[in-house]
């Protein structure tokens, strides 16, 4: 199905979603489940974040001998060699995915602690003069955290520029957010882990789910909307 036969349908199906949703939940909200699993969060951005501080420093130092090229540190997102010497890293975001099968039969009222796999690779900012000029991840790999990527400029400026205005507007710690994508819909948000709740917001405005950048949003109400899409997406492709 492709995007633009979206729309119509869409509507109907994440209504009777989200009116089922509402209608099962018999007095309680999503919210009553969500508490341990934001918790849970929260304790495993602290703990693999101190975990991850030696591998951290290392991917940092192969970016900046990735950038010693004049072909390679535009590319990187550094104006000169010089800037990606110097550069400093910044807090990391937890990365998590969510399988569409785990989407498709995410039941009302479902715990989403279950749609998540990872919690285990670490997106951290590469700055200079305070600006995000690129990124670099880390992962645990057969029990030990080790650099696997860098670079992605655009997509790095984005997602800790989200990070960096949502958390003024909601007075919480930079270390307080995760990434959550959906790869096979190619869908990205910031989730925002506050206390015991979580809030989703959106890299980029998604229109056919009525979702705006940088608008947060309860995690059960954005994850019921996904379970819709997921439920009518036959071919793995969404926008």
């Amino acid at each position: 199905m492709t995007t633009s036969a979206f729309p119509g349908l869409l509507l109907g199906i994440m209504t009777s979603s989200l009116l089922a949703f509402v209608m099962g939940a018999g007095g309680a909200s999503a919210a009553d489940e969500a508490p341990s699993f934001a918790e849970s969060v929260a304790k495993t951005i602290a703990s693999n974040s101190l975990a991850a501080k030696s591998a951290a420093p290392v991917a940092l130092q192969r970016l900046a001998a990735a950038a010693a090229s004049t072909e390679n540190y535009r590319l990187l997102g550094f104006s000169s060699t010089e800037e990606a010497k110097s550069s400093s890293l910044g807090e990391p975001i937890l990365l998590y995915d969510v399988p569409l099968d785990k989407l498709r039969s995410f039941p009302v009222r479902g715990d989403p602690g279950s749609l998540l796999v990872g919690g285990n690779r670490l997106l951290y900012p590469v700055l200079s003069n305070h600006q995000v000029r690129s990124s670099v991840t880390v992962a645990k790999v057969n029990g030990t955290w080790m650099p696997v990527s860098s670079g992605r400029p655009k997509f790095a400026a984005s997602i800790f520029g989200t990070r960096s205005r949502d958390a003024a507007k909601a007075g919480v710690p930079e270390t307080s957010y995760i990434e959550i994508s959906i790869p096979a819909l190619n869908l990205e948000f910031l989730g925002r882990v506050s206390g015991k709740n979580l809030f989703l917001i959106p890299i980029r405005d998604y229109q056919a789910l009525g979702l705006s950048a940088g608008q947060a949003y309860p995690e059960s109400y954005v994850f019921a909307r996904l379970a819709a899409v997921a439920r009518i997406n036959n071919n793995g492709q969404f926008n």
